[in-house]
């Protein structure tokens, strides 16, 4: 078989795995709307809307439009002919959108998760000023890699699916990752000092969410990297299924401190 005719069955199979890759992450944020769904009913849509009531629900469905577009995308990708000349004029435009699209919505999700870690610490003044100031720093410059990355990314046979130099965009990961290990830490810093006191329900709950879902989303973006050092078929596989976990575990936080906040004011109002 010729290195050509190998690189298009490599491309197909590779195919196979990604779209099957989307379905499944795309089924599990519909599972865990209908889960979750009671929840939402009573502690966002019966509450008076705030900041982080807003960015919940940018958070919660902006995922249906990455999930459309994975849709359009898996459609054109499948559709398209595997040869050094197919392609087809949709394909930049589908692949862009979903890359922003995934990126904010990341971010966003990274914002819920770090106002948790500064009310977690009480609001301090150092953090007030360090958390937005190394989220500017690592969002930024991963906002511009991307930038830069979809402009510059060549043509390919599998219509548009990752190609070419990915180490820049192995940078921005690595930003991210940056930014999620300190959220993680600042977490674990504060159950380590407060570790001899009592620790209320709420704050058990912020422990527990927020240590297990970071510890799975370092996993997710470790993974993401390595694929994507690889510069194979398979770079691509896990960034959605991460952008769709970041919403899945942003979402779930905010609705579980809720329910811990109801039954505090229930504990209060029977004692």
């Amino acid at each position: 078989m010729s290195e050509l005719n190998s690189k298009v069955v490599a491309g197909m199979w590779a195919t196979r795995y990604i779209v099957s890759g989307d379905v499944a992450g795309a089924t599990l944020l519909v599972f865990d709307y209908f889960l979750t769904l009671e929840m939402e009913i009573s502690y966002i849509w019966k509450w008076r809307l705030g900041l982080l009531d807003v960015l919940y629900l940018i958070t919660r469905y902006l995922p249906i439009a990455n999930i459309v577009l994975m849709y359009k995308y898996d459609e054109v990708i499948t559709s398209v002919p595997f040869s050094p000349t197919a392609d087809s004029p949709s394909c930049p435009v589908i692949f862009a959108t979903n890359g922003w699209l995934c990126l904010i919505g990341i971010a966003l999700a990274e914002i819920v998760l770090a106002l948790r870690t500064w009310a977690l610490w009480g609001k301090h003044k150092h953090l007030t000023y360090f958390l937005p100031a190394i989220f500017v720093i690592c969002w930024v410059i991963s906002f511009v890699i991307l930038g830069r990355y979809l402009v510059t990314l060549p043509r390919y046979p599998t219509c548009g699916q990752i190609a070419g130099d990915t180490s820049s965009f192995i940078v921005a990961l690595i930003l991210i990752l940056v930014f999620e290990a300190a959220i993680l830490g600042l977490t674990i810093l504060h159950a380590k000092y407060n570790s001899k006191l009592h620790w209320s329900p709420i704050q058990k709950v912020i422990y527990r969410d927020g240590m297990m879902y970071y510890i799975f989303l370092l996993g997710i973006s470790i993974v993401n990297i390595s694929l994507l050092a690889t510069k194979s078929f398979y770079a691509n596989l896990l960034f959605n299924t991460e952008r769709i976990a970041h919403s899945i575990f942003a979402g779930r936080i905010v609705l579980h401190i809720r329910e811990e906040m109801l039954k505090e004011k229930d504990r209060y109002y029977i004692y």
